[in-house]
């Protein structure tokens, strides 16, 4: 076994049982401060790796990405802004703020009632710095 992975070793056994480990020795390293984060939202052309256009959004992008039939691109970020583009041309459609911070995926179903997406605003986390609010699942019409 060389140095490195000995490091390692000891590094796994030293960990805190139920506690966060990035497997970093220095643990998460330094935080950006909030009031400078920012995000990006890049779409690029899957078979010739072009990219097509991007949207500098104020907080970072954490959550998934959902396309849709329709030619929509759903995300959201981490200040609770929620947006719709237009995916081939990336003209925002449609925003709003859900009030919490969006870390997770997005999904869209039709039960017989109409299209809907659904999306869950409201993510903690011990690393990032987002309000401590409580979770909660929106459910919005097309």
């Amino acid at each position: 076994m060389h140095d490195g992975a000995r490091g390692t070793a000891a590094a796994l056994v030293s960990g805190k049982m139920g506690q966060p480990w990035s497997g970093a020795t220095e643990g998460f390293g330094q935080q950006d401060d909030p009031k400078r984060w920012s995000g990006w939202m890049t779409a690029t052309d899957a078979a010739s790796g072009e990219r097509k256009w991007q949207f500098h959004a104020p907080f970072p992008i954490m959550g998934g990405v959902t396309p849709t039939g329709g030619g929509l691109l759903l995300f959201g970020d981490m200040g609770g802004n929620f947006y719709a583009f237009a995916a081939a041309g990336g003209k925002k459609l449609w925003s709003t703020d859900l009030g919490g911070a969006i870390g997770g995926g997005v999904i869209t179903y039709d039960a017989g009632q109409g299209q809907k997406i659904a999306v869950a605003a409201g993510m903690t986390s011990l690393i990032w710095p987002t309000p401590k609010i409580n979770a909660k699942v929106v459910v919005l019409g097309l």
